[in-house]
C-alpha cells in the first residue's frame, strides 16, 4: 500500500494515516506510469531507482517546475524532494499521478527498516557462497552459528529464527551432496541445540515456528520437543542436499537415437511465444532470470512465465517444514 499523505496537505502524523486513500502500483491507463513499472520489476536495485529518479526528473521539466539536478547515488531524500515539486501543482500533480505514485512507493521502501536489513542479508548470503566453494561444510554451519541467538540477546540487525532456517535451506541447496565425517556430525549438533534453544526462548513463537514445534506457545515448549522438531528439519534439509543428484536423471527428456519424441517442424522453440507455468510458486528473481536467459538466448521470443503462486522468502520454510507433503496447498 502507497502512503501519498506526501502529497497531501494533511499532516504526516499517525493519526492521519487513515485518512487519505492509498496509491496504486498498477497504472493501467498511464503510458509513462506503465513503462516505469515494468522498469521496477525487470531491472535491478540500482538501476530501477535510477529510472524512477529519471522519469521524475523528465516529467518535472515538461511541467516547468524548478528542479535542480543532480547526479550520482538516488536517496529517498532526492526522490521526496522532487515528488514534492508537484504537491502544489494540481495540473501536474494528475498529469503524473500515476508516476507519482510509483516514486512515493520507492522512496518508501528504500526508508523501510527491512531493507536494509535484507541487504545485509543477501551480502551474508554472498559470504556464504564464497566459503562454499573454498571450505567445507563444518566451517559454512561455524560461520552461521554465532548468528543464532535469543530474542532477549537480538538487535534489530540479527537474524529471526526463521531467517536463520532461510539462510540453512540456502546452504544445503547450495551445498549439494558432501561427505559424512565426525567433525560435520558435531558441528550440525551444535546448529541444532542452538536452533532449539532459540526456539524455546522465544519471547512468543511466529505461525511457522507453531507449525514446525506443535506448540502454540514458548512457555509449552520443552527443549526434548524442540530438539526433536529441530532434527526432522535437518532431516528435510540433507534430503535438500540431495535432490540436485535426483534431478540429474531429468536433464534431458530426449534420448538420440530412441525416436519417440521426433517433432516434425514447427518446433515448439521455434515459436515467437513462450508461456511457461510453474506448479508450486516461483519467485520475483526467478522470473526475471528465466526472461534475462531467453533474452539472451532466442533475443525474439516473448515469455510468459505463469504459477499458482508468487513466493517470497518466508514462503520457502514454510513450504518445507510445515507443510502436509500428502496434501500440499499449491496455490490453487
Amino acid at each position: 500500500m502507497v502512503n501519498m499523505v506526501e502529497l497531501t496537505a494533511l499532516q504526516n502524523e499517525e493519526e492521519n494515516q487513515n485518512m487519505v486513500a492509498p496509491g496504486c502500483l498498477a497504472q493501467s491507463n498511464d503510458t509513462a506510469a506503465k513503462a516505469l513499472w515494468e522498469a521496477l520489476l525487470n531491472s535491478k536495485h540500482k538501476e530501477a531507482v535510477m529510472e524512477v529518479r529519471r522519469h521524475l526528473v523528465e516529467a518535472a521539466s515538461r511541467e516547468n517546475l524548478p528542479i535542480k539536478m543532480s547526479m550520482g547515488r538516488v536517496t529517498p531524500a532526492q526522490l521526496t524532494s522532487y515528488i514534492q515539486l508537484f504537491k502544489n501543482n494540481l495540473k501536474a500533480l494528475v498529469n503524473h499521478c500515476g508516476l507519482l505514485q510509483l516514486g512515493l512507493a520507492t522512496v518508501q521502501t528504500l526508508k523501510h527498516p527491512q531493507t536494509a536489513k535484507w541487504d545485509n542479508f543477501l551480502a551474508f548470503e554472498r559470504l556464504l557462497l564464497q566459503s562454499m566453494g573454498e571450505s567445507t561444510m563444518p566451517v559454512v554451519l561455524n560461520q552461521l552459528l554465532p548468528m543464532i541467538k535469543p530474542s532477549n540477546q537480538r538487535t534489530n540487525d540479527d537474524y529471526s529464527p526463521e531467517e536463520l532456517l532461510i539462510l540453512l535451506i540456502y546452504i544445503y541447496s547450495v551445498t549439494g551432496e558432501f561427505t559424512e565425517d565426525k567433525d560435520l556430525a558435531e558441528t550440525e549438533e551444535k546448529v541444532k541445540k542452538a536452533l532449539a534453544q532459540t526456539f524455546c526462548e522465544e519471547s512468543e513463537l511466529s505461525p511457522l515456528l507453531q507449525k514446525i514445534t506443535g506448540c502454540d506457545s514458548s512457555i509449552n515448549l520443552t527443549f526434548h520437543r524442540s530438539k526433536i522438531a529441530v532434527d526432522e528439519l535437518f532431516t528435510s534439509l540433507r534430503d535438500i542436499a540431495g535432490a540436485r543428484s535426483l534431478m540429474k536423471q531429468f536433464k534431458s527428456v530426449y534420448v538420440p537415437g530412441n525416436h519417440t519424441h521426433q517433432v516434425s517442424r514447427p518446433h515448439p522453440s521455434d515459436h515467437p511465444l513462450l508461456i511457461l507455468f510453474v506448479v508450486g510458486g516461483v519467485t520475483v528473481s526467478e522470473a526475471k532470470m528465466i526472461k534475462d536467459l531467453v533474452l539472451s538466448l532466442k533475443p525474439g521470443t516473448q515469455v510468459i512465465v505463469l504459477s499458482t503462486r508468487l513466493l517470497k522468502p518466508l514462503t520457502m520454510p514454510e513450504l518445507l517444514f510445515a507443510t502436509d507433503r500428502l496434501h500440499p496447498d499449491l496455490g490453487f
